[in-house]
């Protein structure tokens, strides 16, 4: 198969990628004393917000519990658990390494995805500029800081902000390895950050069709195609090489090999099988073997099927609307509303984009992640609404073009024309900050009352019935055991652990699983009263000599909200965005 290469056409591939579009799309590239001051005031819109909102927040969610819980394993010599569920995973490593920093926790975790945030705005504005133009690339990153959700996660101990700076610095190298004649020192560096993107998430797999597309297609004339395999064979030989390190260093120990996490892999291939034919799905197999096998029936009991059939279709229709309904919510709530008006304009004025060689690849990874979420909805019924967040970033460039198309509008027909061009700067810098401040508002006025009761409740089975040494909790209950024991309990996940200790303290979330009660019974703990605990969504289990003792002679400290106010007493049953 034979590539076009982007010289023989006499154009690279940001001015293709922009034939067609009006001029004020575009705008003029920055000179290099405008790119530095521009790039650093970028920097410093990025880390501000943050900064301010990890002051603020002192509860983390509860997938940071569970990062953390993973790097005790490792630390503890848990393997078998610690692989369990991230496998090869270079994130708890990470966390690992900042725990020797010395700051207050969580303070190191914070500043941690507060520099990886704010370090994201070089090869993000470098990715888009490369794309398209310098005018495209501030406002794309522009958007990045300012996103709401984005400014929420920066700060919590999870992988998200990590991903996210691995992805486009692997996708910023790749299309500079593809469009450039660099030495080997730059798809030896793509190949290292694909390898970081792909041991981060699952998601990080489709930067490899991404790599070989663009560096067969994109390649300059003048370079060989011996040299463009080379490249490639250099970009993929560098993610081998860093898991076998990985499994020879950190995994020395350890009997089997580990080459990363592709257990959702095989659902969403037989999701997809399911779809094109449904007799390859094996209910359908075996409902269809049911009804052969069954007798023949009266015509009244034959009309009672047809009935309960239709109302079987019925059910059905309701929830695939359900589900498509979640689907649309939480795409709509990642987004921000206002995020889907840039989009939306932005396709419809530059909709020749959805073409192009150099971005088209992009907008199939996001369109595969969709349909991954859309898959795991329909398994689980239940998503986290930070899984549409890799393709808000993605296509950021397009709501970049929408929100030039906006300044457009407003400088041509909310302005007089008769104003100067220094003033119409002012009024656009004016609209931009504006929106700005709203979406930081969103997240610095952001509560997380639930966060705040869980670790009160901790604090009042530490001063009421404790103190304790060990203490479990199932994977919901991480946070009231932390703040109970301060440090990282000992968390019962799906598969109970073979190794079996005597907890001084168990902490569940109702329902309570039949495993975890009988491993209460077994230690000789017994439950607290429910009308003993400030919330009834968790139950807790103690030797009954604790609870004797201090149902009289202790009394429910103050419990105050993460700012010093009361909290809530409705909160106890409230679900949250971000647990």
């Amino acid at each position: 198969m034979q590539f076009a290469s982007w010289n023989q056409t006499g154009k690279e591939p940001s001015l293709r990628n922009l034939e067609g579009i009006p001029e004020f799309f575009i705008g003029k590239p920055f000179t290099q004393r405008q790119l530095g001051l521009i790039l650093a005031l970028l920097m410093l819109l990025t880390v501000i917000p943050r900064l301010l909102l990890a002051r603020q927040i002192s509860v983390i969610c509860d997938d940071g519990y569970f990062y953390l819980s993973v790097v005790e394993m490792w630390k503890q010599g848990q393997t078998d658990a610690a692989l369990n569920y991230l496998n090869l995973n270079i994130f708890p490593f990470i966390l690992w390494g900042l725990e020797s920093a010395g700051l207050a926790f969580p303070w190191h975790f914070k500043i941690w995805g507060i520099l990886i945030s704010g370090l994201t705005v070089l090869p993000l504005f470098g990715l888009v500029r490369r794309l398209f133009n310098d005018r495209w690339a501030t406002i794309a990153v522009l958007l990045f800081a300012m996103h709401p959700e984005l400014v929420k996660l920066s700060v919590e101990p999870i992988r998200e902000s990590t991903y996210w700076f691995c992805f486009i610095l692997a996708s910023y190298l790749l299309l500079r390895c593809a469009t450039s004649r660099d030495n080997i020192a730059t798809p030896i560096a793509a190949g290292l950050a694909t390898a970081c993107a792909i041991l981060t998430r699952t998601e990080g797999w489709t930067l490899i069709p991404l790599a070989c597309f663009w560096l067969f297609s994109l390649a300059p004339a003048t370079v060989s195609r011996l040299r463009q395999t080379q490249r490639i064979v250099i970009v993929l030989a560098m993610i081998p090489l860093c898991m076998f390190a990985m499994n020879l260093t950190l995994l020395a120990e350890y009997p089997h090999w580990q080459w990363g996490r592709f257990d959702r892999v095989p659902k969403i291939v037989a999701w997809m099988q399911s779809q094109v034919s449904p007799t390859n799905n094996p209910q359908a197999k075996t409902m269809a073997a049911a009804t052969q096998s069954r007798p023949r029936l009266s015509h009244s009991t034959t009309e009672t099927d047809n009935s309960s059939s239709n109302l079987k279709s019925i059910e059905k229709r309701a929830d695939e609307k359900a589900i498509w309904f979640e689907f649309l919510n939480k795409f709509s709530e990642s987004y921000e509303y206002f995020n889907l008006v840039l989009l939306i304009v932005g396709l419809t004025q530059c909709h020749r984009l959805l073409r192009s060689r150099t971005y088209a690849p992009l907008l199939m990874i996001a369109a595969a992640i969709l349909l991954a979420v859309l898959v795991l909805l329909v398994q689980h019924r239940n998503i986290n609404g930070r899984y549409f967040l890799s393709v808000f970033i993605i296509t950021l460039p397009i709501q970049a073009a929408g929100a030039a198309c906006l300044i457009q509008i407003i400088q041509s027909v909310a302005l007089p024309k008769t104003i100067s061009h220094h003033q119409k700067l002012v009024v656009t810098a004016t609209f931009v900050l504006s929106v700005s401040l709203i979406f930081w508002f969103e997240a610095l006025t952001s509560r997380h009352e639930s966060r705040v009761a869980q670790a009160n409740l901790g604090k009042y089975l530490r001063t009421t019935f404790g103190p304790f040494e060990k203490v479990e909790t199932d994977r919901k209950s991480g946070r009231v055991g932390f703040h109970t024991v301060g440090k990282m309990p000992n968390i019962l996940y799906n598969t109970i652990q073979k190794k079996y200790t005597h907890p001084d303290l168990l902490i569940l979330v109702r329902p309570v699983r039949a495993a975890h009660r009988a491993r209460a019974h077994r230690s000789g703990l017994r439950e607290i009263p429910l009308h003993d605990l400030p919330q009834s969504e968790f139950t807790a289990f103690v030797h009954p000599s604790r609870i004797h003792q201090n149902s009289a002679s202790k009394a429910q400290p103050h419990i105050d909200g993460e700012n010093g106010n009361q909290p809530d007493p409705s909160i106890t049953g409230r679900s949250e965005v971000l647990r």
